[in-house]
């Protein structure tokens, strides 16, 4: 037996289906109990570690400050270690009234948890799962898609009967489920409006996004996948139609530059690159009048006159002037 710390040692499992038993001496803070292991677990690398309900048997501990002790601790690894090598944390418990003390902790947690939970509770067992938020994550555009827990409980004859209907209900579950990424320059350049309407998806349609630089991820089930799919490629369309404009808008500014006149500067000050845009072409085009903002007023400008008046009768000058001229 190994004894890496005085509270714990460690042993090899004989016959017992794991790879170790580590045993610990009973102590009053569960919560510290709980998190040492964990983190013994991790250094060893263990994918999965068992923890009975600790104390609550012939120890008399109270049953809901054992649950919450415990969860407390699962979550706060779980936050703490963004690529765990343990992956699933199970805790044997062999009252059945103890279910409903576990499950009634969790819940308190669900409307302040920033991990999606996933739990699978038979008579035996009851499992938790928990995935941390990556860091990488745009925090423009954060999508926090609520989990609604599920919690199954599975009675059978025998062992083999309860382990036959988790199969077949895990395997359901995953005929329905499906994922898919897109990945395009356009999504980095996603402003407010974008990040809207991408959490109004996850609203309304059965997915979760996740957004990661330039590309989104969508998992969820199969027919809203692809709904989203769509949504999210028709956005990518405008996005890109609309910085292809804002370019295009640039370049013409560095040759032709529409200017209005601003009495407060005593100076000419030139519109922004796409209402110049949409000056020249009404321009070139021998439109007669064109609605633009200035200074947060609705202005119609009258192209051949070459002025502006807002709703109260207030003109203004504007020029164009031709930079290709004398070069």
């Amino acid at each position: 037996a190994s004894q890496p710390n005085s509270s714990y040692i460690t042993t090899q499992a004989g016959n017992l289906p794991c790879k170790k038993i580590i045993h610990f001496v009973a102590q009053d803070d569960i919560k510290a109990l709980v998190s040492k292991v964990l983190q013994e677990c991790e250094l060893q690398q263990y994918a999965s570690v068992t923890f009975p309900a600790i104390g609550t048997g012939e120890a008399g501990r109270d049953p809901a400050l054992v649950a919450d002790d415990m969860i407390d601790a699962v979550t706060e690894f779980a936050r703490s270690n963004s690529a765990p090598s343990v992956k699933t944390i199970k805790v044997v418990i062999f009252q059945p009234h103890l279910l409903s003390v576990f499950h009634t902790s969790m819940q308190k947690r669900e409307s302040s948890a920033k991990t999606a939970a996933k739990f699978l509770l038979s008579k035996l067992t009851s499992f938790w799962n928990s995935e941390k938020r990556s860091s990488k994550e745009k925090t423009k555009a954060v999508l926090e898609k609520k989990i609604d827990l599920a919690v199954v409980q599975i009675c059978g004859e025998n062992k083999k009967k309860v382990e036959e209907a988790e199969n077949w209900l895990k395997s359901a579950i995953l005929k329905e489920q499906f994922q898919t990424e897109i990945t395009d320059e356009s999504i980095f350049h996603f402003s407010e409006a974008e990040s809207e309407k991408l959490r109004d998806l996850q609203k309304k349609l059965k997915i979760a996004l996740r957004l990661d630089g330039t590309s989104i991820r969508i998992s969820g089930v199969e027919k809203d996948v692809w709904i989203a799919f769509s949504t999210i490629r028709e956005m990518i369309h405008r996005v890109k139609a609309a910085k292809q404009e804002e370019i295009k808008a640039e370049l013409l500014q560095n040759l032709i530059e529409w200017k209005y006149f601003e009495e407060d500067k005593d100076s000419y000050v030139p519109f922004d690159s796409l209402t110049n845009m949409r000056l020249e072409n009404a321009f070139t085009g021998k439109q007669k009048d064109i609605s633009v903002i200035i200074d947060e007023k609705k202005y119609t400008v009258n192209i051949e006159a070459r002025n502006a008046v807002d709703d109260q009768g207030k003109r203004t000058t504007i020029i164009r002037v031709d930079k290709s001229e004398g070069k």
